[in-house]
């Protein structure tokens, strides 16, 4: 038989190791975002503090937090940081390469469009609530252009999402505690409605785990972008454990203090927690509801990106549309309405998922094995019965006593995959691991990677000082503006010597006269392509910070070149349009070495700015390799691909990449020049 794997697998590219980032800027903020979306605590009181008391809540927060933490992220996490590879890839190992399309790979996808539908009807409601109205037609008008809308936004400018996904985790967070802070006087008067300690309990075990299931797995993901496993711990327990306790806690009592307070209707909903703080109410409505455009955004990337990567032959723009459209009519039709119903539901098909992953890591000593041949069927058993178990109220013929007794199902549904994987893959049901399917330094130690990738750029860097040496003499203006650079902070990320210049000699080869750079940082670049002007020329090199502007105003007074070298301050996405509204182009070349995401931009306003033989660069196109990941959730490589596809289709341009190497690691540049208007 012929060991091959699908494209998804021997196409995937590893995070590189300098890429990675500490766990309070990717796992924590991530994690903690997660939890504080308004729909984990807006039906979380009735079915927990409605029948324990709050102490007995808050405990049972703490415990399903760290057994979210321990039992489906750590794993997963461990999986994307030990080899770089997202969720579909790692999960080849316990479902195979054939089983990987439908678990985890496809039911990703089909698990996002339920969430799409849930955040958006929760939106919907929350406008609803804003506006005070209750008109079911309006309502599902919103529901359909919020899914819509923000569906579109998601596939064709997710790095604009990512940026204000940043801050968006204060918005949720001010408002529970200005909630918690108008209801706090009436915490103590609460007394449970019902009894059942044991219940309330397991309850908060159940929804806690059961919202939580998705992205413990797709721990993956993010711990591939941690560079080692304290990253992943602490990433994991102040994101997970922290923002369980935090956001869940904070919503029970807050809910408990208006029922205890007694001064309106009598639900545990937690909007009537906040209507009772007044006036402000309804913004708060409508703050939610903005917060909640992130999830939505991101549930829909996550989904168009599963099946575009799973089902490569059907248009992606076709997929999306019909999964989003799915995601509709579960909103508008109310069937997303039932939060608690879901979140068991999702918690019954990933649970299994992580708990075979958990028997595959650990019987493969703690690392990840490789790719599996065709179908795991240790792993798919696995999934079928936990999913089973996961979902005892819907199968036929289950007494209820057993139903009752199978609380918390998604946390048994964990154990029973666990140990279902573990019993078929000592039966010798697990097929044999495709030896060298993706890059060796993909399923190495991570130690191991580090040594290689140090070595390359060694190399690397060796001989790019031979060719600086012979080519690109001493220049103290030049190292002075790096080290300027340097002394104030910025990034060092400026082009090497000899790719500097290179784009010199490139503007004298096109007798450039008028120059348009996009992203000045220190101004580096910029002084060796005004070098590279001819006689009467200028060059307009536009900067979004101020502080970088100012630097490279310094250095660029340094190299004697302000007479010809203007630095303009702002987003690109507003000077360029500037500069056409001022005639100054066409330039006669464009030099684009700014935010990644905004390639695509830069690249539309280049082709507006230029005319026929005009030279279009581009660096950092390759990024390490990681452009060939198609499912990447990393903005900045979504900006490049996307870059890299529009100028290979663009019929006014002849194009090309080049690969480079050197103390700057792996990447390349884009070159074209535009032969028609």
């Amino acid at each position: 038989m012929e060991r091959v794997v699908p494209q998804y697998v021997s196409r995937s590219v590893p995070v590189p190791l300098d890429c990675r980032v500490p766990w309070y800027k990717s796992t924590f903020p991530t994690y903690a975002g997660i939890f504080l979306w308004v729909g984990f605590y807006l039906k979380l009181a009735e079915p927990t503090i409605g029948y324990a008391d709050i102490s007995l809540c808050l405990w049972g927060l703490l415990v399903a937090g760290l057994l979210c933490f321990g039992l489906y992220y750590y794993v997963p996490a461990m999986l994307g940081m030990q080899t770089g590879h997202p969720l579909y890839v790692v999960g080849t190992s316990t479902f195979g390469t054939i089983g990987g399309y439908l678990i985890p790979g496809l039911m990703m996808g089909l698990l996002q469009i339920g969430w799409v539908a849930v955040v958006g009807a929760v939106s919907a409601d929350f406008i609803m609530k804003g506006l005070n109205q209750t008109s079911k037609v309006l309502s599902s008008v919103i529901i359909v252009i919020w899914i819509y809308s923000l569906g579109w936004v998601a596939i064709k400018g997710i790095h604009y999402v990512g940026r204000v996904a940043k801050f968006m985790n204060w918005i949720p967070l001010i408002m529970i505690l200005i909630v918690f802070y108008a209801n706090k006087g009436g915490i103590a008067n609460y007394r449970p409605a019902h009894h059942e300690g044991t219940i309330g309990f397991l309850n908060v075990l159940t929804i806690v785990i059961g919202y939580f299931a998705t992205a413990g797995a797709a721990g993956a993901d993010f711990g591939m972008n941690n560079g080692n496993r304290k990253d992943v711990l602490l990433g994991g327990i102040f994101g997970i454990v922290g923002g369980a306790l935090i956001a869940g806690g904070l919503p029970i009592l807050s809910v408990a203090g208006y029922l205890g307070r007694g001064t309106g209707p009598q639900s545990y909903d937690y909007t009537a927690a906040i209507s009772s703080v007044g006036a402000l109410a309804p913004v708060m409505f409508f703050l939610f509801a903005i917060a909640s455009m992130v999830p939505t955004c991101f549930s829909s990337f996550i989904a168009s990106n599963s099946f575009a990567t799973m089902l490569p032959r059907i248009p992606r723009t076709a997929s999306t549309l019909a999964a989003l459209t799915v995601s509709v009519l579960l909103a508008v039709t109310g069937v997303a309405n039932n939060l608690v119903g879901f979140f068991s539901l999702v918690a019954a098909s990933f649970g299994p998922i992580c708990g075979a992953m958990v028997a595959d890591y650990v019987s493969s000593g703690r690392r990840w094995s490789g790719p599996r041949l065709g179908i795991n069927w240790a792993g798919c058993i696995a999934w079928i019965v936990g999913f089973l178990v996961g979902i005892p109220e819907h199968l036929p013929a289950i007494p209820a006593a057993w139903v009752k007794a199978d609380n918390p199902s998604g946390l048994y549904s964990f154990i029973v995959g666990f140990l279902v994987y573990l019993v078929l893959a000592k039966t010798g049901l697990r097929p044999p691991v495709v030896e060298k399917a993706i890059t060796t330094t993909d399923v190495q130690p991570l130690q191991s990677r580090q040594r290689r990738v140090s070595m390359s750029k060694q190399l690397w860097t060796s001989v790019d000082d031979y060719i600086t040496d012979l080519f690109v003499p001493f220049d103290p203006v030049m190292q002075e503006a790096l080290a300027t650079s340097e002394d104030a902070g910025l990034p060092s990320i400026s082009v090497a010597p000899n790719e500097g210049k290179l784009l010199m000699l490139l503007a004298q080869l096109c007798g450039a006269r008028k120059i348009l750079e996009i992203g000045t940082l220190g101004g580096y670049s910029t002084i060796w392509l005004a070098r590279g002007v001819a006689s009467g020329g200028s060059l307009i090199t536009l900067e979004a910070s101020a502080k970088h502007a100012e630097i490279a105003r310094l250095n660029i007074a340094r190299a004697g070149l302000t007479d010809i070298v203007e630095v303009r301050v702002g987003p690109a996405g507003e000077t360029l349009p500037q500069l056409a509204a001022e005639g100054r182009g066409p330039f006669d070349l464009i030099f684009i070495d700014a935010d990644k995401e905004g390639y695509p931009e830069y690249l539309a306003w280049a082709l507006k700015l230029a005319r026929p033989g005009t030279l279009i660069i581009a660096d950092n196109v390759i990024r390490d390799g990681q452009i060939l990941d198609p499912a990447s959730s990393d903005p900045r490589i979504q900006g490049t691909r996307r870059f890299n596809q529009l100028l290979a289709n663009e019929p006014r341009v002849r194009a090309t990449v080049v690969q480079t190497v050197g103390r700057k690691g792996h990447d390349g540049m884009a070159i074209a020049i535009v032969i028609a208007q």
